[in-house]
């Protein structure tokens, strides 16, 4: 089992939302740069064009992710945020160094080891769903 988070100063932090290759996007035809997955994320959170620009200024995955927990999603944002990880992930680890990070994992267990997430990490007690790390042994298995 690899256990990994962004706080961890090990060959893994790169695993995290907050680590890692940067990648580029388009909104409207207009190319924009995401420094990490978590900026990416928080700037899907919501659709509002103010607060987008906020995350586009900080781009930092940290900060980002402050204001992420200061708006209101979007009405469909259960729905559609595994969805929006997996895209962010997917154009993470199609940089060549992410790749092959990520297939040095071989077929070992990925947990986001985060206490104080139950969704994307193990949580507290080690029972969180880990939507994180299912996702990253997804995209593992079919990059390998």
């Amino acid at each position: 089992m690899i256990k990994f988070n962004s706080r961890n100063k090990d060959k893994w932090v790169e695993l995290s939302n907050m680590c890692g290759a940067g990648f580029w996007i388009r909104d409207n035809g207009e190319k924009i740069w995401m420094n990490c997955v978590e900026v990416f994320y928080c700037y899907c959170k919501s659709e509002d064009k103010d607060y987008r620009r906020l995350i586009r200024l900080n781009n930092n995955g940290f900060n980002c992710k402050k204001l992420g927990k200061t708006i209101e999603l979007r009405e469909n944002w259960n729905e559609i945020k595994i969805k929006v990880m997996k895209y962010a992930l997917d154009l993470k680890f199609s940089n060549e160094k992410m790749k092959a990070l990520l297939l040095s994992t071989g077929e070992e267990e990925l947990v986001e080891n985060s206490p104080w997430d139950e969704f994307w990490g193990c949580g507290r007690n080690g029972e969180g769903l880990n939507w994180l790390g299912r996702l990253l042994m997804e995209i593992r298995d079919n990059l390998g």
